[in-house]
């Protein structure tokens, strides 16, 4: 089974951006991958990266993705920043408000222009999300825009 973290992550995103109401494409974009083109960005955004992981598989051949993924939202109106990351947060809890588990995810991938388009290799499947606490600020970064920030461990596979 071919793991690649990077369509995992714009495929989480996308969904996270829909059930948010965040944009994910186009401009001004709400929500980005790895880092942000700020002259592109809303007034509030978040960055979702990947920092670190571990390898799942097993001796029967299973082989299962697992990434500590980042959530970094950042604006000037720390009211605003927050609403934005508890809103991504809260698209990771189930109806009974415990984390997603056999969620089903539209296959992303980014095209050659830079597009979003369906990933040809189908779905994915979050198997688990280990949320590591509410989001929070964190303080200011470098351009005095506040910073909050939370993170959380998936495991994923294909559907």
């Amino acid at each position: 089974m071919r793991i690649d973290p990077n369509n995992f992550l714009l495929s989480l995103a996308a969904a996270m951006a829909t059930s948010a109401g965040v944009e994910l494409a186009g401009t001004p974009r709400g929500l980005w991958v790895h880092e942000a083109v700020e002259a592109s960005a809303a007034e509030v955004y978040t960055v979702m990266r990947i920092y670190g992981g571990a390898e799942t598989a097993s001796f029967a051949g299973h082989r299962r993705g697992s990434l500590a993924i980042q959530r970094d939202t950042r604006g000037m109106d720390p009211q605003l920043v927050l609403a934005e990351a508890t809103a991504l947060h809260e698209t990771l809890l189930d109806d009974q408000d415990r984390p997603r588990m056999h969620w089903s995810l539209a296959g992303k991938r980014f095209a050659a222009d830079g597009s979003i388009e369906a990933d040809p290799d189908g779905r994915w499947i979050v198997r688990q999300v280990r949320l590591a606490g509410l989001p929070g600020i964190v303080g200011r970064d470098e351009a005095g825009r506040w910073m909050a920030s939370a993170n959380m461990d998936v495991e994923f596979d294909r559907d």
